[in-house]
């Protein structure tokens, strides 16, 4: 199943950041809480985890951009069947 990784709530910082940069490429396997790129927000650097085990499928909101609240970042497959393939190697 496809799931859009969305920004969190981000407090007194106005609900909005800058992606710095993406620390995984597109098709990359990626485990819960895993960093997966740097964002920027009120002069603050800080690392956006993965909310999910799955594969990166697609980045939505390239290096540079400004996102706010609930903008789609990026979106992972999460895919038991992929799961259970790579657990019974």
């Amino acid at each position: 199943m496809r799931h859009e990784v969305k920004l969190p709530f981000l407090g007194e910082n106005g609900g909005y950041c800058r992606i710095l940069r993406w620390l995984v490429k597109p098709g990359s396997r990626v485990e819960i809480d895993q960093d997966l790129a740097e964002l920027e927000t009120g002069g603050e650097r800080f690392i956006f985890p993965s909310p999910l085990d799955g594969i990166l499928v697609a980045i939505l909101a390239p290096a540079g951009s400004t996102v706010v609240t609930d903008d789609a970042l990026a979106v992972i497959d999460e895919d038991p069947m992929f799961d259970d393939g790579m657990r019974a190697e």
